[in-house]
């Protein structure tokens, strides 16, 4: 059993590490928190990587569980329809482009964050070669992980007709 003396010390050993142990969660937030326009440094570097064909820096840019979807709107002849796009597959056709010219033009961005976990949201013209194939939204979820912005969820609709 503690005297007195004991219990002093040892509370203050107590609420020196709880001070230590929120210092410490304030800093690794405050990182995260600090760091806004990370979220619009990696959708510019997404697009990049895309427009230069740089599937390593692509792919790096990807969570682990990746959820990509496209939806197509409706028109005279078909009807909307949500696609799942294969992060592989996406990769394989940026890698397999070869001399096409593909460049995504993006927008009214616009960001919002709480902590580790950020959306945005874009309009965007696509132009292959050149000219405007396609237009819509792009929104991305990316999550702070690993010193990085993520990608974990990202889904674009599209509509041929952008007049």
């Amino acid at each position: 059993m503690l005297n007195s003396e004991g219990k002093d010390i040892l509370m203050k050993r107590i609420i020196l590490l709880l001070l230590l142990t929120g210092a410490t969660c304030s800093l690794v937030w405050g990182q995260v928190a600090m760091n806004p326009e990370g979220v619009q440094e990696s959708i510019e570097t997404f697009f990049k990587a895309m427009h230069e064909k740089d599937t390593a820096l692509l792919k790096s840019m990807f969570g682990e569980e990746l959820v990509f979807q496209s939806i197509s709107m409706a028109t005279d002849v078909s009807p909307q329809a949500i696609h799942q796009v294969d992060p592989v597959q996406f990769l394989l056709s940026i890698g397999q482009s070869g001399d096409m010219e593909l460049e995504e033009r993006i927008s009214n961005l616009s960001i919002h964050q709480d902590g580790p976990l950020a959306v945005a949201w874009m309009d965007y013209e696509f132009h292959l070669n050149g000219k405007r194939h396609h237009c819509g939204v792009n929104s991305f979820t990316l999550v702070y992980e690993d010193q990085a912005w993520k990608i974990a969820h990202l889904i674009d609709t599209r509509r041929p007709d952008c007049d």
